[in-house]
């Protein structure tokens, strides 16, 4: 049911996130897919949420965007339970940049303001942020550039720094990034991350995080499993406690749920040079130089050219055949 709450023009303008034992599912004869979730997400923080395929962090963000069921307990945004703000007033609130970017048939300019509230100014001002300023200034219509269906005339890299400078024009409160760095490489992926860092430092980013790197350098970490917390704070907390083992384990990439078939094969062409089943990333390779012992065989950077460039500087657990 829609809500009948409408709040100030500046809601949220803090950034506040409150789950009050929250348990959500697809639909009603489902099992619940979060169960009695207690968090807060102090406005400003940046939070990286982490686990294995399943474990509900996508789920996590859906229910903040109100897409599937909250059946039990509250979400609450800078003290507004959200259930009570109409869903088309929520949605216009909040952003979320995508593991797949989206652009559609139309202009630039339509894809970041398609409202067309936004002075030309504040366009190119966010195409600046997003590093696309140069690529849009050196095309014939610039702003009233065509883009071709699904953006299929910019790289994957350029249509995910598009839906950057998209989010930056909205000027929301929160952030929501739903594993946006997956599919794109490590150039376009550090624009990104300093992007975060700095145009958006004063608002609250929730990141669903597929690279050890980007939870390492959040405020806060949320770990889940099943559907539900296992562990909650600063990432240097969580390594220096009993759930490390929990934490390491979240961070696993799934190799199953690979984004593109160079990535697997990329993986295959390792499991076979080093005789390996399965390759589980854990830790940034920078940290470490890198030796086999006890079923762990550390990528030294020689051999990263082997890896798709989503997958810089890490280290792999490796399982004998």
């Amino acid at each position: 049911m829609d809500g009948t709450y409408t709040p100030s023009p500046g809601w949220p303008d803090k950034g506040n996130i409150r789950f009050d034992d929250v348990s959500v599912r697809y639909a009603a004869d489902q099992e619940p897919v979060l169960t009695d979730v207690n968090v807060n997400f102090k406005a400003g923080e940046k939070i990286g949420i982490c686990g294995r395929t399943g474990s509900g962090k996508s789920s996590l963000t859906l229910a903040l965007f109100r897409i599937i069921d909250t059946f039990k307990g509250r979400i609450v945004i800078d003290g507004i339970d959200i259930s009570r703000v109409p869903l088309l007033t929520l949605r216009e609130r909040l952003v979320i940049i995508p593991q797949d970017p989206v652009l559609f048939a139309g202009t630039i300019r339509f894809n970041l303001d398609p409202e067309y509230k936004k002075t030309d100014d504040e366009i190119w001002e966010a195409l600046e942020v997003a590093q696309l300023k140069g690529i849009v200034a050196e095309l014939d219509n610039r702003l009233d550039s065509e883009v071709s269906e699904e953006g299929d005339n910019f790289s994957v890299g350029q249509r995910q720094l598009f839906c950057l400078a998209r989010a930056f024009l909205r000027n929301a409160k929160i952030l929501v990034m739903d594993e946006a760095t997956a599919s794109i490489d490590v150039k376009t992926d550090a624009i990104l991350q300093s992007v975060i860092s700095t145009a958006f430092a004063d608002r609250t980013v929730l990141t669903i995080a597929h690279r050890i790197s980007i939870i390492l350098d959040s405020d806060s970490v949320l770990v889940l499993s099943e559907g539900k917390v296992v562990e909650f704070g600063s990432p240097k907390k969580l390594q220096n406690q009993d759930g490390v083992n929990s934490l390491l384990w979240s961070r696993s990439v799934d190799i199953n749920n690979s984004q593109s078939h160079a990535r697997t094969s990329n993986i295959t062409n390792l499991r076979r040079r080093f005789r390996c089943s399965i390759l589980i990333s854990l830790i940034p390779i920078d940290y470490i130089l890198g030796y086999f012992h006890g079923g762990l065989f550390v990528l030294l950077p020689g051999h990263l050219n082997m890896l798709s460039d989503v997958m810089p500087y890490y280290w792999y657990q490796c399982l004998p055949i």
